[in-house]
């Protein structure tokens, strides 16, 4: 269980921040205890705790409405739980959201856009909210990363729903932060830039925490090392992907996890 011990100083460096016993930075820079959150009395997330250390990739998957999304926003510090705890970096990103949140990039679902300025412009002013050193820099490190090049200076309401993608993807990735929380990366991406943005999210991942939330099985294949299976708001699985697909395909141990049940075949009669 983690616990929060505030000293009366205000400065989010300070060790008294960090969970009682929680490990160093270095060691684990994603700390969720009991996270339960409802909307509308509906309970959405129910007692979620996760450890993400440094170099570990999860796959957060689940059935529609599992709670994932809404696990990824408490997570990343966009919504507070109606109870537990969650630490980046070892600070509460609750209580010291501008701080935690330099820990982190961010792609959330159904990212907005400002659809009237350019990507460039777009990213330029992300970077300059977010106070980032080198951010002109930083700017064309991720209109290369996510090859933007061709469309940086068109208006994002004119460009297709993969490139807006591209766009907010390249916005999470910014900051170069030790955190990553993509949330469907490869939404509306076709086959060929899906597989370009998973080769990108391999390059980068190796010094970061990643998590990222998909429907794409394969993702949960080529890019992560540990499986997190949410269904009805409860971690029905946590475990090394080895240990996920058992010999099994991934879809096969998705449908026996979440109880699938394939529909009888009907019969007329003649």
């Amino acid at each position: 269980m983690i616990t929060s011990s505030h000293s009366t100083t205000n400065s989010p460096t300070n060790s008294s921040h960090r969970g009682t016993g929680a490990p160093s930075e270095e060691v684990c820079l994603v700390e969720a205890q009991g996270l339960c959150k409802s909307f509308g009395g509906a309970r959405v997330v129910d007692d979620f705790s996760l450890r993400v250390a440094r170099g570990e990739s999860i796959a957060l998957i689940g059935p529609n409405g599992a709670g994932k999304s809404t696990s990824m926003r408490i997570l990343a510090g966009f919504v507070r739980p109606d109870k537990g705890s969650v630490r980046l970096g070892g600070l509460d990103p609750f209580r010291w959201p501008i701080e935690a949140r330099r820990l982190l990039g961010y792609l959330p679902e159904g990212s907005p856009l400002w659809e009237s300025f350019t990507p460039y412009e777009f990213l330029s002013h992300v970077a300059k909210i977010r106070v980032l050193d080198g951010s002109v820099d930083a700017v064309e490190r991720v209109i290369e990363q996510t090859e933007l090049a061709p469309m940086a200076t068109k208006s994002i309401e004119n460009l297709s729903k993969g490139y807006r993608r591209r766009v907010a993807l390249a916005a999470a990735l910014l900051p170069d932060a030790p955190i990553l929380m993509l949330d469907e990366p490869t939404d509306g991406l076709d086959p060929n830039q899906a597989m370009r943005i998973r080769e990108l999210v391999l390059e980068i991942a190796a010094d970061k925490a990643l998590i990222i939330s998909t429907h794409i099985l394969t993702e949960l294949e080529l890019l992560c090392q540990r499986v997190c299976l949410l269904d009805g708001g409860r971690l029905r699985f946590d475990g090394s992907k080895e240990e996920f697909l058992g010999g099994r395909s991934a879809a096969a141990r998705f449908a026996e996890l979440t109880n699938y049940q394939p529909r009888s075949p009907s019969h007329t009669s003649t």
